[in-house]
């Protein structure tokens, strides 16, 4: 999309292909579009940081990504047959709904920011059995964000009135406290104190039969933490075996 390029729809626009410049503008017409990027090649890892080009990889401009932000309903970033990792190397600032979708891992290692919208939602959902979702740079939305992975790895802030955290798989178990597996749903004291909203959901996956097991003892009790926080096992077994503390 060059300088003097423009899009203008009030529908969907879907860019595939493994180089993009996002240099023109976008516009709706009677609403906002949702714009989708992914790379032609599947397997070809995606960045979102700075510049417009690297060898093995689409990159995408942080900078152009906040500038059309404001003209969209909604950013995706990847789909459910992408299977090179999506990545978040350089701060996102956007005025919009950001979805990161892969197939292959999903890692956010700097701060996604969407507090400008004050209706805005995060997802990142990775539907590969055993995927990940990393979360090492703080993530900022108004009303919502969505963790779904088989494995989640919540190592600094996420903040939103709402937090939902869920496998990607129906039959994984979800382990609170305790040790788990390396390749389980495991979430802990440090990972949980990271959440940052009024109401925390674990679980939630329609169709889920894993169920819920708390092993160890969570205290969510400091400033900041969830108020409400709902444990939803869907069809599967709900057991509480250690102390569990919420503030509200």
């Amino acid at each position: 999309l060059g300088a003097n390029g423009s899009l203008k729809t009030g529908n969907y626009i879907d860019v595939g292909a493994n180089q993009v410049t996002l240099a023109g503008t976008i516009a709706g017409n009677g609403q906002l579009p949702v714009l989708t990027l992914t790379s032609a090649d599947p397997g070809r890892a995606i960045n979102i940081g700075t510049g417009t080009g690297a060898a093995d990889a689409l990159v995408l401009d942080a900078a152009a990504l906040r500038r059309l932000s404001a003209n969209l309903y909604e950013l995706n970033v990847g789909n459910s047959a992408h299977t090179g990792t999506v990545t978040v190397a350089g701060a996102l600032s956007a005025a919009t709904n950001v979805v990161l979708e892969n197939a292959g891992d999903i890692h956010i290692g700097a701060p996604v920011d969407l507090s400008a919208n004050a209706a805005s939602r995060f997802i990142a959902s990775q539907y590969a059995p055993g995927g990940l979702v990393d979360v090492a740079g703080a993530v900022t939305a108004s009303t919502s964000v969505l963790l779904q992975a088989d494995r989640l790895a919540i190592g600094a802030p996420v903040a939103a009135a709402s937090v939902t955290l869920q496998p990607n798989s129906m039959d994984m178990p979800m382990l609170i406290g305790g040790e788990g597996p390396a390749n389980g749903f495991v979430l802990g004291q440090a990972a949980l104190a990271n959440v940052k909203a009024n109401e925390l959901t674990i679980g939630g996956l329609a169709g889920s039969a894993g169920g819920i097991g708390v092993a160890g003892a969570i205290a969510l009790t400091d400033g900041g933490m969830p108020a409400k926080l709902t444990l939803d096992a869907g069809a599967g077994y709900l057991s509480i075996n250690a102390p569990l503390s919420v503030a509200g």
